[in-house]
């Protein structure tokens, strides 16, 4: 299960707030659930 933050518009003012928004989601989904199921954070595949 993963999480991907897209940035479809070039619009700098929406893509600031798709971002904060997805840091926003990352935090609540981090502390309710990364110790729980052991996950953890990274930006390739896992080997």
């Amino acid at each position: 299960v993963g999480i991907i933050m897209y940035l479809p518009t070039m619009d700098a003012r929406q893509r600031k707030e798709i971002t904060d928004e997805f840091f926003k989601y990352r935090g609540l989904t981090q502390t309710a659930l990364w110790d729980k199921y052991h996950a953890y954070e990274h930006w390739a595949k896992i080997e």
